[in-house]
């Protein structure tokens, strides 16, 4: 046995390896059927089939051309091979040597995706077949689609049962409840992967069924020293060991911290070391949700997971053997002890134990079969997948359906171009504004139904995603007067034709406010260094006001009309063809140079109590004088 151990400064790995056993190829038989017809044995030279766990398999057949492989499949199969393409292949293996007492059998149903013919002058012919798992069926369209309100269970049900994958076993239920998810760009078993990731559980192809399972059963296989040609475990230390999260929950305004619980020694003697190890690395690494949790368990299981998807991995092993029977999902049960002297320093440890098989390459040649095979501590298995990576952040253009926002938050529906569902539309979405503070300040504007937005995505959980802005298209122009070769022209304009206009041009500076299309507009003129305000109403009544001091308030027709004036100091009071009435309990008219009142026609004053004429002289002046 060689041992690698390293130091702090090292990269942190440990690796045991056992090789105290050569093993050679067993003699094995193989059945082969393709479309339900029988392979003849003599005509299959080799084949590599790779299983791995939460993966598609695949496998590669050699076929000799004989003989009794024509009488099986005609002697014109080569110009016929397209038509094996989406056949069903099946494979049994089964050991050929019935003195080895290896019961074991392996066993596997693929889809052939390509076919080759090689001929030469010195041979028959090599028909050479690939093929993928039945899974490769639900890899092949990429989606464009929402799930709405939907759990994890539910959706996994729906994309296995929309693409008619044979011999499924979905034993799962509940789980994660989603607004809004989004598959973008992404097939349904990309999807599947990642949901089953998000929730801790398993779906694999076992070689005959495809299962999502919350737990894999127990099936174990045995294996002995002398049956083994080569075992290696890897204890690797550079995975972080302890997470934190802290993320917000928008809707409720609820923030959720959690950590990682600690960690379970594997039951394997090595495993024990796994604390130590991680010693090594033991800096916190924080979480960043694809969701946001729901509640404070929500949070803390999305930690667990995490953790337990990394620490699974602590505990690698990698081995090779001629027994049959090494499926991925099956339970391995080794029984190889490694003695060794025992030192000062060194104790005598022990590969034995329980792993869960998560991958087997199946070789075959010449009549005789060898297995490749992965491993990691059953106790400490956990679900892990390579998921297909969203881009870090996407943006799309869509139309609002919907801005009655239940919540009061002011978010929108949106349907997004690509939708050909009239129900494809999105959750409630959050609106990106320039100013969004609570009450008693911020900004306050809605984009109406048809508006067209643009919304940023991130993951692939349409709760999380924001309206950053409203775009212009063909069917929403701007009105015409707006656009500007010079950019001068800004605008507000609501539905009901509320406007403000800021006008840039030099010299002709303007802000005009308006009211439902003009019937009340309001115009700040800055032009030409002349300040001025001007109010019109309905263009029946106007109230200008200037930076020299005058003020004016008239009628369109200018038949009424109040002028003041700072530079010749006066005001103005005119009713062309109407009357000036002055009404109040006291009125008080005082000049302090003179008060004149002139009319070009009769002037009577009336009083009901006493009228008093005050004066140092009181001059009476008329054609005709009555007092009566």
């Amino acid at each position: 046995m060689t041992v690698f151990r390293v130091n702090k400064y090292d990269k942190p790995t440990i690796i045991r390896r056992a090789t105290d056993s050569d093993t050679n190829m067993k003699p094995a038989i193989v059945e082969l059927k393709i479309d339900n017809r029988d392979v003849p044995k003599v005509a299959i030279e080799a084949f590599l089939l790779n299983q791995k766990l939460g993966a598609h398999h695949s496998f590669i057949i050699e076929l000799r051309r004989k003989p009794e492989l024509e009488s099986v499949f005609g002697k014109t199969m080569e110009s016929n091979l397209q038509t094996w393409l989406s056949k069903t292949v099946s494979i049994k293996i089964i050991s050929g040597d019935k003195s080895a007492g290896d019961s074991g059998e392996v066993r596997f149903i693929g889809t052939i995706t390509s076919v080759d013919f090689e001929s030469s002058v010195s041979s028959l012919g090599i028909i050479r077949i690939r093929g993928f798992s039945p899974t490769i069926m639900m890899d092949i369209t990429a989606m464009h689609r929402i799930f709405h309100d939907s759990s994890s269970a539910d959706i996994i049900h729906t994309l296995v049962a929309s693409e008619g994958l044979p011999n499924a076993n979905i034993n799962v239920s509940g789980g994660i409840v989603h607004s809004g998810l989004l598959a973008y760009g992404e097939t349904a078993y990309q999807m599947l992967n990642y949901l089953a990731n998000l929730e801790g559980w398993w779906a694999y192809y076992d070689g005959l069924n495809f299962n999502v399972v919350k737990d894999i059963p127990d099936s174990y296989v045995e294996l002995k020293a002398n049956q083994l040609g080569s075992f290696s475990v890897e204890l690797d230390a550079t995975r972080k060991k302890e997470y934190c999260l802290r993320s917000f929950e928008f809707l409720k305004g609820n923030w959720f911290q959690s950590n990682n619980p600690p960690p379970t020694p594997s039951g394997i003697p090595l495993g024990k070391t796994a604390g130590s190890a991680s010693s090594i690395s033991n800096s916190k690494e924080k979480i960043i949700l694809p969701i946001n949790p729901g509640s404070q368990k929500h949070a803390d299981q999305s930690v667990e997971i995490a953790f337990r998807q990394t620490y699974a991995r602590l505990l690698h092993g990698v081995g090779s053997t001629d027994k049959i029977g090494i499926i991925p999902g099956k339970s391995l049960k080794l029984k190889w002890e490694i003695a060794h002297k025992q030192t000062e320093s060194r104790s005598e440890e022990s590969l034995s134990g329980v792993y869960l098989i998560v991958g087997a390459k199946h070789s075959y040649a010449d009549g005789k079969y060898y297995c490749d095979f992965t491993c990691v501590a059953r106790d400490l298995a956990y679900p892990y997948y390579e998921l297909y990576q969203l881009p870090e952040q996407i943006i799309e253009i869509g139309t609002v359906v919907n801005n009655d926002d239940p919540e009061k938050l002011g978010r929108v529906k949106v349907r997004f171009d690509w939708a050909t569902d009239s129900d494809a539309e999105s959750p409630f979405l959050r609106l990106c504004m320039p100013h969004a503070g609570g009450n008693p300040h911020g900004l306050w504007f809605i984009p109406e139904l048809n508006d067209r937005v643009a919304v940023s995505i991130r993951g692939r959980h349409l709760e999380n995603a924001i309206a950053i802005g409203s775009v212009h298209d063909g069917s929403l122009k701007p009105r015409g007067d707006l656009p500007d070769k010079n950019n001068n022209n800004k605008s507000i304009l609501t539905r009901a034709g509320n406007e403000i206009i800021f006008k840039d041009d030099i010299d002709k500076e303007q802000i005009i406010i308006k009211a439902k299309g003009g019937q009340c507009q309001m115009t700040f003129d800055a032009a030409n260094n002349k300040e001025s305000i001007k109010i019109d109403v309905k263009d029946s009544a106007t109230i200008s006001l200037d930076g020299t001091g005058k003020i004016a308030v008239q009628t369109s027709n200018s038949s009424c009309k109040i002028s003041m004036d700072s530079s010749a100091p006066g005001i103005v009071l005119e009713s062309a063809q109407g009357t000036i009435d002055l009404k109040a309990m006291n009125i008080n008219i005082e000049g302090s140079a003179g008060i004149k009142i002139k009319s070009n026609g009769p002037i009577s004053e009336e009083a009901a109590a006493n009228y008093t004429i005050q004066g140092a002289m009181v001059e009476v002046k008329g054609g005709m004088i009555k007092l009566n």
